[in-house]
């Protein structure tokens, strides 16, 4: 272990190279690099390993450092091509599998939680790290991703020390001294967790992004894809949906299935947990149903009836009472 990264966490702060951070910016950012973003990444490590080329590896330190935790890391000197070409491997490496392993805890675990705190966290961690039906869907190791491997134990050198931090305030800090771009994101993440921050990924744009104080949200703030004159949080309440589906017809499909859902939910043919699942479920196929233009109306609106969402969620109607469904009471 070369020991070339130092960080400094506190709470619910890290701090990189004199800069302050929120713990769970570094991980929000880096899990919003697309994967055209990395292939461009891989693409360009892969001449510079074969042309034995500097350039192409200050190219590769171009594109990493447009990514907040690269920017903020020391750069090594007077190192030589080998140790270079190396180290951007590595770093490689531990973006690739942690993005693809706390994605899937993200979307299979997390965004599921009724309710959203440190402990309900700890718990869904424990389940993926320990379940196998998660290890060996969810978790790279080189069973399922060659030589990939995410690792639940990092080795650095942990020390405290009492020392000024960026924000002029003295503390006891964990001084962290790694070569492991994986330990560096791990600990941001695990600390926001511990710290009841939450990431989620949103349904409209598809970008990740925090929360804080046990919120349940589905889309973030940022501007929708689908209408400049939106935040993607307005774009995804009901009564924006209403008035933008004069346009997209799939938008109609989807409020179609979601009255269809809360009818069942007021005749007490489904419960109200069934009711959200299914939603749920519902907003999940739209948001895969506006991303693929070949999809056609009549397709979605079969993969929206109520018969395959409830089957998909394992809903089961009741028996369907007489008469007028109730008016209140919607998820």
């Amino acid at each position: 272990m070369d020991g070339d990264i130092v960080f400094y966490t506190h709470g619910d702060l890290i701090e990189i190279n004199g800069t302050l951070l929120r713990a769970g910016e570094l991980t929000v950012d880096m899990l919003n690099l697309t994967p055209d973003e990395y292939a461009v990444m891989a693409d360009t490590f892969k001449r510079a390993q074969a042309a034995e080329d500097d350039r192409e590896l200050d190219a590769i330190d171009v594109l990493l450092r447009q990514r907040k935790l690269f920017a903020l890391l020391a750069q090594p000197q007077e190192e030589d091509f080998q140790h270079r070409l190396t180290r951007y491997e590595r770093y490689l490496h531990d973006v690739r599998v942690f993005n693809i392993t706390i994605q899937h805890f993200i979307q299979h675990l997390v965004s599921h939680l009724l309710k959203n705190d440190p402990g309900n966290y700890a718990a869904a961690l424990h389940d993926f790290y320990t379940e196998p039906r998660f290890v060996q869907k969810y978790i790279v190791t080189p069973l399922t991703h060659g030589t990939d491997c995410y690792t639940t134990n990092d080795t650095y050198a942990l020390s405290y020390v009492p020392r000024e931090m960026a924000d002029g305030r003295f503390a006891i800090c964990e001084e962290h001294r790694t070569d492991s771009v994986q330990a560096v994101l791990k600990a941001d993440y695990m600390h926001a967790l511990n710290t009841g921050r939450n990431i989620l990924r949103c349904k409209v744009c598809g970008n990740y992004f925090m929360l804080k104080g046990g919120a349940h949200a589905l889309y973030c703030e940022g501007t929708s894809p689908y209408n400049s004159r939106f935040t993607c949080r307005q774009f995804g309440t009901h009564e924006v949906q209403k008035e933008l589906a004069r346009d997209i017809p799939k938008l109609r499909i989807k409020l179609t299935a979601f009255e269809r859902i809360t009818k069942d939910m007021r005749r007490e043919v489904i419960t109200r947990e069934e009711a959200r699942a299914a939603k749920d479920d519902v907003r999940d196929a739209l948001y895969d149903a506006l991303r693929r233009s070949e999809l056609s109306l009549e397709a979605f609106e079969q993969t929206i009836s109520s018969e395959a969402v409830y089957a998909r969620c394992g809903i089961t109607r009741k028996a369907k009472p007489r008469g007028r469904p109730k008016k209140d009471g919607t998820p």
